[in-house]
């Protein structure tokens, strides 16, 4: 298992019309989640590599997320401390 800190809660998408959409997850920010199940999917099309964890969310259901809206705890430290520096 992987310790992991929310950074992001909202997910951007495009509805069938094209336009923006914005969905709040069930994630706090800053709040430190452990990973269940991490993978890794190949798009061989786009050439692009997705990484999703699971994580048990604040509602108590357990939902993949994207990678990208979490850091591991050593770079949220690194982050809060560059704060304090100011």
């Amino acid at each position: 298992m992987i310790k992991l800190v929310c950074i992001r809660n909202v997910e951007l998408g495009k509805d069938s019309r094209g336009k923006p959409r914005f969905k709040t997850l069930p994630l706090t920010i800053g709040k430190m989640y452990e990973s269940v199940d991490v993978v890794i999917t190949t798009n061989p099309v786009r050439m692009i590599d997705k990484k999703i964890v699971m994580i048990i969310a604040d509602d108590g259901e357990s939902r993949y997320y994207h990678l990208n809206n979490f850091v591991t705890i050593d770079v949220w430290r690194e982050i809060q401390l560059r704060k304090l520096d100011l």
